[in-house]
């Protein structure tokens, strides 16, 4: 599937090329990239991710079946995890 427009062009005004190679890495993963930015405590892509309505309850396809909010809560990022809860 196709990333979502808005993100696509925040990621490029950014500039953060290390998120594309993670999405690369997403696609042969358990993980989606809302795992994965929640993972590493990147709240400004959480953000996109969230306003493009990526869905929170969604869990990994992994042995653990972690949401995004487990991610967020076992690496200590609060502020990724107030915003999954809001």
């Amino acid at each position: 599937p196709n990333a979502p427009q808005a993100l696509v062009s925040f990621l490029a005004k950014c500039k953060l090329r290390c998120f594309f190679s993670m999405l690369i890495f997403v696609g042969s993963s358990a993980q989606g990239a809302l795992h994965v930015a929640c993972q590493r405590g990147l709240a400004q892509i959480v953000k996109v991710l969230l306003d493009s309505k990526a869905n929170v309850n969604t869990p990994d396809s992994g042995i653990t079946l972690y949401t995004a909010l487990h991610y967020a809560a076992e690496n200590g990022h609060a502020d990724v995890c107030t915003m999954l809860l809001n």
